[in-house]
């Protein structure tokens, strides 16, 4: 009999160098927040490349929109219907 194991995340060391200022800023931080510095700067990479991903698709749907037709009077329904909404 075969038994299946769930793939587990490893996790993976890594070296960067970083200027004395923001080690500073990190030591602090992680004081503050009883943290890890490894746990602080993972949080901040992932919250870094999430935020470049949200902002990329973003972007990609901006110009999907700009290719998109829109009506000439959209802009004075929108903003007739938003006129409506903030006086209610």
């Amino acid at each position: 009999m075969r038994i299946k194991h769930k793939h587990r995340r490893q996790n993976m060391r890594v070296t960067v160098h970083i200027k004395d200022s923001l080690n500073d800023d990190i030591k602090r931080i992680t004081a503050n927040e009883h943290k890890s510095v490894s746990s602080l700067v993972a949080e901040s990479l992932e919250y870094y490349i999430n935020e470049k991903k949200r902002r990329k698709a973003g972007t990609d749907l901006l110009e999907l929109a700009g290719k998109a037709y829109v009506a000439e009077d959209a802009l004075k329904t929108l903003d007739a219907g938003r006129s409506k909404d903030d006086r209610a």
